[in-house]
């Protein structure tokens, strides 16, 4: 299914039915009523088989848990809401005053 490899791959995709009453646009989506394989895997419906190649495809390009290693190069800042805010607030006043001083 081309439509689900190039959205694992980052493109946009969609998939939808279109037609009258009763042209079997639910059947063809979903498969039978009763779940996957109730009519054998012939019948399963174009959304069971996405969802599977989906998953699927995805499974080796999942992140690693821990892949982060911070070194000289690279690093994290923890900062609590009140910390972010008061600085913040410093730049704004900051900004306000400087602009003050040019006007002068």
């Amino acid at each position: 299914m081309p439509l689900v490899k190039k959205l694992v791959d980052g493109e946009n995709g969609l998939l939808f039915t279109y037609g009258v009453t009763g042209s079997g646009k639910t059947y063809t989506m979903t498969g039978p009523p009763g779940g996957c394989g109730a009519g054998g895997e012939e019948s399963v419906g174009v959304m069971p088989r996405c969802l599977d190649l989906l998953f699927n495809s995805l499974q080796g390009r999942m992140a690693h848990p821990r892949t982060f290693r911070p070194d000289r190069l690279n690093g994290f800042e923890l900062q609590s809401e009140v910390e972010a805010l008061a600085e913040r607030q410093r730049e704004f006043i900051a900004s306000i005053t400087a602009s003050k001083q040019n006007k002068l």
